[in-house]
């Protein structure tokens, strides 16, 4: 197996991980987010949303870690074709 198929299946599980669990870990969330690759981003800031607007009293820290993620999106849809390291999330 090689690393990008390993690491592809990793955010896989996470995220499939993070989207069926109520209350996902900061564990799995921090390791999603060392390892994701920018263009799976739209995807998991989704999941990530969803966890907040199905909460009544969201955690403050899930919504600092999306507005974190947000500022790794694009802006325009022609910055979409750059791809910044995964590590730029968790600055």
């Amino acid at each position: 197996m090689r690393r990008d198929d390993a690491r592809s299946w990793l955010v896989t599980y996470l995220m499939r991980k993070v989207r069926a669990d109520t209350y996902p870990s900061t564990t799995d969330l921090d390791l999603v987010e060392a390892v994701i690759p920018h263009h799976l981003l739209d995807e998991y800031v989704e999941i990530l949303i969803e966890k907040v607007d199905d909460d009544r009293f969201p955690s403050i820290c899930l919504l600092r870690r999306i507005h974190r993620i947000i500022e790794c999106l694009p802006q325009h849809a022609h910055e979409a074709d750059e791809e910044p390291d995964a590590a730029a999330v968790k600055a």
